[in-house]
């Protein structure tokens, strides 16, 4: 079971700067949990990892190696009860671990997990029609951005359905009444409004994102979405509610 993933930064991907899947398998004995990060190079990944009442926090960079096709990857961690629950708290280093191509590593440390890293790099999202679910969310919070709602209704399926989590209330359903739904939600935001998104989690279809709001003058700053996109398009999505009855 993952927990919520702290932090990732963002920046424009380009040739020089390419974005990479991580995942990293956390083993003890014959329990595993997993985890997966999608993050451009040289940017801090960090997530707390919950598995049978054992926390693991976590960060993970990928950085460019002097061996050709090769790539380091700078692991912390922390798995003590009393320390996995801080998030300032001091990780401690793994052992600097280098990965080739799409090489799988594992390392340990002490008495501690066995770590199990893989690393590949992943195409930048450039075109239109790219459908990898980190980037169908994307292109929606940008149209969001745009105040087009024209284009995010063209990212959902036509039987999409918006809902609010936990209780389950629609917001909306059918490609046609997300359109409405933003239209009037965007119509009264302040010219300045702007979404910008950190962390982001991706785990397979599912597109986990904290949102924050620039430009508001009143209510709420910030708002978490877990969206499910299939086929290059987003079907179900969840507005997680702050205060749940």
């Amino acid at each position: 079971m993952l927990a919520l993933l702290l932090a990732v930064g963002m920046v424009t991907t380009t040739p020089e700067n390419p974005t990479y899947q991580v995942r990293l398998d956390i083993i003890r004995g014959t329990d595993t949990v997993s985890t997966t990060f999608v993050m451009p190079e040289g940017i801090e990944g960090r997530a707390l990892i919950e598995a049978k009442n054992a926390f693991t926090r976590v960060r993970v960079r990928v950085t460019k190696s002097e061996r050709p096709g090769c790539r380091n990857v700078v692991l912390g961690a922390v798995t003590r009860a009393t320390l996995a629950l801080v998030d300032s708290a001091t990780l401690e280093p793994v052992p600097l671990i280098i990965i080739c191509d799409a090489a799988t590593a594992r390392v340990a440390v002490d008495a501690g997990p066995l770590y199990q890293i893989t690393v590949r790099e992943v195409d930048a999202p450039t075109t239109p029609a790219d459908t990898m679910p980190a980037s169908v969310v994307q292109r929606f919070v940008d149209a969001a951005n745009a105040r087009d709602a024209k284009t995010m209704a063209a990212l959902v399926s036509t039987d999409a359905v918006f809902l609010r989590f936990p209780g389950g209330q629609v917001m909306a359903a059918s490609r046609d009444s997300i359109h409405a739904h933003y239209v009037r939600s965007l119509s009264g935001v302040p010219p300045a409004f702007h979404i910008t998104v950190s962390p982001r989690i991706v785990e397979g279809q599912l597109v986990i994102d904290q949102e924050h709001f620039a430009g508001v003058t009143s209510g709420r700053t910030s708002a978490t979405w877990m969206y499910l996109v299939r086929g290059g398009l987003i079907t179900k999505a969840w507005a997680l509610d702050p205060n749940p009855k």
